[in-house]
């Protein structure tokens, strides 16, 4: 369960986006650019999936810019900077995947680095920038990879 939303595991991650009352703005930003048929495909991805109240969170002038139909490839990237490709990371359980005070840097498919951390037991993820996303909910696995969902759009470095 996410919210008033249930996440089905028999689900593929966009079929469950898709349902979810609190995933509105990226659902609105995945049909901008495409990318929801992407995450309908079979394969294995690992989404850090930001609530509506992370979007909320984008400074008004940045939102209102990136949702251009003419910032498309803008939009692109930043969500690709939100999605890891392959087995090696959807289906590990990440709160698991190291010991707390240690990191581990990944890259996404929009060729991010992004850091993630366990402080006090909380999974984080450190954008390029250098924003901090928490993982409110962990590890909810789809049909064809896992969501992760995070408190602060992530934001590509450049």
């Amino acid at each position: 369960f996410f919210g008033k939303a249930v996440m089905f595991s028999t689900n593929t991650i966009t079929a469950n986006i898709m349902e979810s009352r609190e995933h509105t703005m990226l659902m609105k930003a995945m049909r901008s650019v495409g990318l929801e048929l992407s995450l309908w495909e079979p394969g294995s991805f690992t989404l850090f999936a930001p609530d509506d109240s992370a979007f909320a969170k984008l400074p008004v002038s940045y939102a209102d810019e990136i949702f251009q139909r003419r910032n498309r490839n803008d939009m692109a990237r930043l969500l690709a900077c939100h999605i890891i490709a392959g087995t090696d990371m959807a289906g590990l359980r990440l709160k698991n995947a190291f010991r707390p005070g240690q990191s581990l840097k990944i890259q996404t498919l929009g060729g991010c680095t992004l850091t993630l951390r366990l402080v006090d037991g909380a999974l984080q993820v450190i954008d390029g920038k250098g924003n901090t996303a928490n993982v409110i909910i962990d590890d909810v696995v789809q049909r064809n990879g896992m969501i992760q969902i995070i408190d602060r759009v992530l934001i590509p470095s450049s």
